[in-house]
């Protein structure tokens, strides 16, 4: 399968995923091109597949969509592919559900094919039931939403508020908001600016949704984070795919 986008038009795909895989736990050292990446192999996905199949991707396509400019090298380009591909298949997600906890990693191979101009992925097989024909408790959203996010933050940020669009509300203790995020940062001062002021900047900017925040603590330290979610601009999901 290939992608049929052109001028990177994402406004018509859509990701869908389980709620176990949106609060799943991910590994600080996916990138924001890697999340780019597998929202977008997510994003082609058929809401009547039975199975995961090998997904193709034009270069050219993603190449776009990733926002390279006309003027960017081949090689530094491929590189960089490279690079998000290696990290989709050896870092790890970590999805809990009933006491038990599966690690894999998004892709199992991929096959970049320079005569061919495209790239080849093969989701975790590990990850089907998390992807595949999804009945209840699961999220979708569109890709449209991600490509101008500027962080892995901001991208899975957007995924766990999404969620909770309509309740506009959620608590998160510290320790698990990061765990989520795959955060780097342990001092809470560089996670607020960093990651939490820079994704409400972000999402407000590029996205559907915008939010607020207050601090809850015991005693003197934050412990929880309590988000405000509000909705901007949003259509009939129905309507659009």
């Amino acid at each position: 399968m290939q992608t049929q986008r052109k001028k990177n038009n994402t406004d018509r795909y859509l990701v869908s995923q389980a709620n176990n895989l949106v609060e799943a736990a991910y590994s600080p050292a996916l990138t924001a091109r890697a999340h780019k990446v597998a929202r977008l192999i997510m994003a082609l996905i058929k809401p009547d597949d039975h199975d995961l199949r090998l997904y193709t991707v034009k270069i050219d396509d993603l190449k776009q969509y990733l926002g390279y400019t006309a003027g960017a090298t081949w090689g530094r380009f491929y590189e960089d592919l490279k690079d998000i591909s290696k990290r989709l298949n050896s870092e790890p997600i970590e999805i809990k559900s009933d006491k038990r906890a599966l690690v894999t990693y998004f892709i199992s191979s991929y096959v970049i094919d320079l005569r061919e101009g495209t790239v080849v992925y093969e989701i975790s097989s590990q990850l089907k039931p998390y992807l595949i024909d999804l009945k209840s408790n699961f999220s979708a959203y569109l890709l449209s939403n991600i490509p101008k996010l500027s962080s892995k933050y901001s991208i899975r940020l957007y995924e766990l508020l999404h969620q909770y669009r309509k309740i506009g509300r959620r608590v998160f203790e510290i320790e698990d908001l990061q765990k989520k995020l795959g955060s780097e940062y342990d001092k809470y001062s560089h996670f607020k600016s960093r990651v939490l002021d820079t994704a409400k900047a972000d999402l407000e900017t590029n996205t559907d949704l915008a939010f607020d925040y207050d601090e809850l603590k015991a005693g003197k330290r934050v412990t929880r984070i309590e988000f405000f979610i509000f909705q901007i601009g949003v259509g009939d999901l129905k309507d659009r795919c």
